[in-house]
């Protein structure tokens, strides 16, 4: 299947200008007057009208080539041959060649996103099932799709990459990893040495280093390398505030597709939005199946709940409240800010939490991520002894936590089991053992009371009664 998608878009063509203009025939380019190869009809082309076009077509190139909104692309497209067939233009005109070349292009790419994306998605239930071999080599063809297809400065390659790399550290191969979360992030020499640094900043999303720094940390958390991990996840924080930041200002400007802009005027902003209702009829299952390709290859949220869902086991192996990065100041809670009491913060909380039962919720699996960034920093600070710095971090991480996935989520029991450990470091024992208690609460919901999971919880409370001098309640729980 990748052989059939990396192919020519010319080997399988799915538009011609004969669709948009029911006369053929050829004909010849004189300076601006075209004749058709009878010789009759001569074409008068109209400067005001190819200016148009081209300016349509250049918004069509930027959201192809610049932005890989492809289904908008392919609108903007069609709408420039609409305009080129209701003013007559030949079909040996350059302009109606750039467009029918560039849509099918556009319609490759798409088509290639789409059946790299279901390869992504075998990928994901191969490492599921712990197949992690199989699910490499899905990866790898599904990268090299994207970066063969659509382009090597894709947003989605960082992403897989990221996915591979995580799967390396599954098979214990961490070298390997860390030298696949480095051209993630820096990219591959070759490529770069004619990117500008503006265009490399805008190449990878926040969201996506964010979370490349912090998988990066992990792995010198476990070379014993506590320094530069807290470095890392430092660094992996401050890219979370740069992509809050970024949609704060994209919420404050007006979308690229509300016009095309065809023409001055109501009438032809009103041509270039029916156009694009039309193209996205003519394409509506494509359009779908690449909606779902996007959430799973960029995303952001439904391929990284995949995996995060299934790293709860690295939460449970035990900053400063404030701190800053490359000119950022900021606090744990501006992560994720406190919610009141009232009704209104309540009914928002009740929100969340079926938002999260039914997997839905646009940024439910970035606040994940910077959930399990945060419980990472308190674990340093805890076995550091920086218990009040651990303890802010902890807090924030598991409200985070709450928030994204719900209060009873395995994650949840994870976060909560390790501040119950920092109590108990911190001789707190009535904290500890009532925080011991929820863990046990949501472990025996989820897994029953035989896992071994609630084994080490019934254990940390078996301590903590040991601790009160409740000597017989402890045997009982010990054995």
């Amino acid at each position: 299947s990748g052989a059939r998608s990396t192919a020519s878009p010319s080997a399988g063509i799915k538009f011609s200008y004969k669709n948009f203009r029911q006369r053929g025939g050829g004909g010849t380019i004189t300076d601006s007057v075209v004749v058709d190869a009878d010789g009759s009809k001569p074409f008068q082309e109209d400067p005001q009208v190819t200016k148009r076009i081209e300016r349509l077509l250049g918004r069509a190139n930027r959201a192809h080539t610049r932005t890989y909104r492809y289904e908008h692309a392919i609108g903007y497209y069609l709408a420039a041959l609409e305009m080129l067939t209701k003013e007559e233009y030949p079909e040996s005109h350059e302009l109606v060649s750039k467009a029918v070349r560039k849509l099918n292009d556009c319609h490759h790419a798409q088509s290639s996103l789409k059946n790299s994306a279901n390869i992504v998605k075998m990928g994901i239930k191969h490492e599921i099932r712990g197949e992690f071999v199989r699910a490499l080599k899905m990866y790898t063809i599904a990268y090299r799709i994207r970066r063969d297809a659509l382009s090597k400065f894709h947003p989605s390659l960082p992403v897989l990459l990221n996915m591979l790399g995580s799967v390396q550290v599954k098979r214990g191969e961490l070298k390997e990893a860390m030298q696949i979360y480095e051209l993630a992030l820096n990219g591959r020499p070759d490529d770069m040495k004619s990117v500008s640094e503006r265009r490399k900043a805008e190449m990878i999303h926040p969201m996506t280093k964010s979370v490349t720094l912090r998988d990066m940390g992990m792995i010198y958390e476990r070379w014993g390398d506590d320094d530069k991990a807290l470095q890392l996840y430092e660094e992996s924080l401050a890219f979370v505030m740069k992509n809050r930041q970024q949609e704060m200002t994209k919420m404050k400007e007006n979308d690229d597709v509300a016009s095309y802009d065809v023409e001055d005027g109501s009438d032809s902003n009103k041509f270039g939005r029916s156009f694009l209702a039309r193209s996205r009829s003519a394409l509506a299952t494509a359009a779908a199946e690449s909606s779902d390709l996007e959430r799973v290859s960029c995303g952001s949220e439904g391929e990284l709940e995949v995996y995060l869902e299934t790293s709860s086991d690295m939460l449970r192996a035990g900053s400063l409240p404030g701190f800053g990065f490359a000119g950022q100041s900021f606090n744990n809670d501006d992560f994720f800010p406190p919610m009141g009491g009232d009704k209104k913060s309540k009914s928002l909380r009740g929100k969340k939490d079926k938002k999260a039962k039914a997997g839905k919720g646009d940024r439910e699996g970035s606040d994940v991520n910077v959930a399990i960034t945060l419980h990472q920093i308190a674990q340093i600070n805890r076995r550091r002894g920086h218990h009040t710095v651990a303890l802010s971090a902890y807090q924030v991480a598991l409200r985070g936590m709450k928030q994204a996935l719900g209060d009873r989520h395995p994650n949840v029991a994870a976060i909560l089991g390790n501040l119950g450990n920092l109590y108990k470091d911190m001789d707190k024992f009535d904290e500890a053992y009532g925080i011991y208690q929820e863990v046990l609460s949501i472990e025996t919901h989820h897994l029953g009371l035989s896992h071994p999971e609630v084994s080490i919880t019934l254990h940390n409370i078996a301590t903590i009664e040991s601790s009160r001098g409740r000597y017989s309640d402890a045997i009982n729980l010990y054995t």
